[in-house]
């Protein structure tokens, strides 16, 4: 068996969609859990029968859980969990939040990321093997005005990173996190657009002097996945041009 069983949720666009790309192109079998159809059927046209697709929410438990299984069932392994998705919430003080703004972005973003391990861990720790990747941010390491609710969700996928690795340190599985800067997207770009001076705003808050590039923060997982990482567990790898250095 040359391929790998992947998992990958908020696998459809953006950063998710560069991941699973990549992942493909290494000939590994992808499931992708996403809630937009359009992107899925998209991806689908281009990869064929070496990818499933579930679509929805990832607040919905019983839907990850289903994607684990799919997994296991279709590619007769998981060998690595890519939880990605997630979402940035508006730009304002913290006052100025609602509790249901509040519960959107912890729900996507803790959550789902708990929920999705919750799953896949028992999983890897029974074939003694696996890698599992979530998806943090340079706001899970540092500061931010207008973005504390965000923030503070990427710090709990953080500590639930580092907490989840010393639990199962010397089992074979491993657990890291990613933390990328602001990375060009369909998104950003919009953002962008819509705020002139936004892009050199950005830019600015990188020292390498640009955005960074979703196939960059791919490529960041592509080897935390593989085993020139073997000895990488508890880490928030900073795929940032040096936003967090500064």
């Amino acid at each position: 068996m040359t391929y790998r069983g992947i998992l990958v949720t908020g696998g459809a666009a953006g950063i998710g969609g560069a991941i699973s790309r990549a992942f493909l192109d290494a000939g590994d079998r992808v499931v992708v859990v996403d809630q937009n159809p359009a992107a899925t059927a998209a991806l689908s046209r281009d990869y064929g029968d070496r990818l499933q697709v579930l679509v929805g929410d990832v607040r919905d438990d019983g839907l990850l859980e289903q994607a684990v299984r799919t997994t296991v069932e279709w590619a007769g392994r998981l060998d690595v969990a890519v939880n990605n998705a997630g979402v940035a919430g508006p730009h304002r003080p913290l006052p100025q939040f609602s509790l249901d703004e509040y519960d959107l972005i912890m729900g996507v973003n803790v959550r789902g990321i708990f929920s999705a391990m919750r799953h896949e861990l028992p999983v890897m720790l029974a074939a003694g093997r696996g890698s599992v990747i979530n998806m943090a941010s340079a706001l899970g390491l540092v500061g931010a005005p207008d973005q504390s609710i965000y923030s503070a969700s990427k710090h709990a996928v953080v500590g639930l990173t580092r907490s989840a690795a010393l639990d199962a340190a010397g089992s074979g599985v491993r657990i890291n996190c990613v933390c990328p800067g602001v990375i060009e997207s369909d998104l950003s770009r919009d953002a962008m657009a819509a705020n002139p001076g936004l892009a050199e705003a950005w830019k600015g808050l990188h020292p390498a002097g640009r955005l960074g590039q979703a196939t960059e923060v791919a490529q960041a997982v592509l080897w935390l996945a593989g085993d020139q990482s073997s000895f990488v567990t508890g880490t928030s790898l900073s795929v940032d041009g040096g936003y967090t250095s500064r």
